[in-house]
C-alpha cells in the first residue's frame, strides 16, 4: 500500500516535470517570437515620409522614364534635322512610331503595376502593424486602433482601416469580443493565458 502510494507520487510528480519542462519550453520560444517581432518592428518605418521615402527608392522606375525621354528626344531631332520627312523611307517611320506607342504603352502598364504593388504591399504593412499592436496591448479596442493608424499617424483611410479589420478578424490567432457597438481585438495566446 505504501509502495503503491510512493509509485503514484513519483509518477505524478514526473507528469509535473513534464508539464514544466514544456511550459518552460513555450515561454522561450515566445520570448525568442517577441524578440523577432521587436527586431521586426524596429525596422518598420516611423512616419509616412520614411514608408513612401522606401518605396519610392525599391519602385523608381526614372530609368526607363529616361530612356523613353531620350528616345522621344532622337525622334524630336530626326524631324527638326535637315533631311525633309518625305525622304525618311515610310517602313521606317512607321516602326520608329510604332515603337514609340509600345514604349509608351509600357511606361502606362508599368505605372499601373507599380500603383498595385504600392497599395497591396501598404495593406499588408497595415496589417501587420495592427496585429503586432493587438499582441502588444493583448487586448485593444477598435477605436484605440482607429486613434492610433488613422487618427495620429495618417497610414491609411478609416474605410481601408475596418476593411484591414474584418480581414484580420477571419484570422485563428485573432479573438474578437463586442461589447455594445465597440469590438475588442485579443491575442488567443494571451487569452488562454488569462483563462488559465
Amino acid at each position: 500500500m505504501l509502495k503503491a502510494s510512493f509509485w503514484n507520487v513519483k509518477k505524478d510528480t514526473c507528469q509535473i516535470f513534464k508539464w514544466l519542462n514544456y511550459l518552460y519550453q513555450k515561454s522561450i520560444q515566445q520570448e525568442q517570437q517577441l524578440n523577432e517581432l521587436k527586431t521586426e518592428l524596429s525596422l518598420v518605418p516611423k512616419t509616412k515620409q520614411q514608408l513612401k521615402q522606401i518605396i519610392d527608392e525599391f519602385y523608381s522606375y526614372e530609368a526607363i522614364s529616361k530612356r523613353i525621354d531620350d528616345f522621344e528626344n532622337r525622334l524630336n531631332s530626326l524631324y527638326k534635322s535637315q533631311i525633309p520627312i518625305s525622304k525618311i523611307e515610310e517602313p521606317r517611320l512607321l516602326e520608329i512610331q510604332k515603337r514609340l506607342e509600345n514604349l509608351e504603352q509600357k511606361k502606362a502598364g508599368l505605372k499601373e503595376k507599380l500603383i498595385k504593388k504600392i497599395t497591396k504591399s501598404s495593406k499588408d504593412y497595415l496589417k501587420t502593424i495592427i496585429i503586432s499592436y493587438i499582441k502588444k496591448y493583448e487586448k485593444i479596442s477598435a477605436l484605440q486602433l482607429k486613434e492610433m493608424l488613422v487618427d495620429e499617424q495618417g497610414l491609411c483611410s478609416k474605410s481601408s482601416f475596418y476593411r484591414i479589420l474584418e480581414e484580420i478578424e477571419k484570422q485563428e490567432d485573432i479573438g474578437v469580443i463586442k461589447k455594445g457597438k465597440e469590438k475588442e481585438y485579443m491575442s488567443k495566446i494571451a487569452e488562454k493565458l488569462t483563462k488559465k
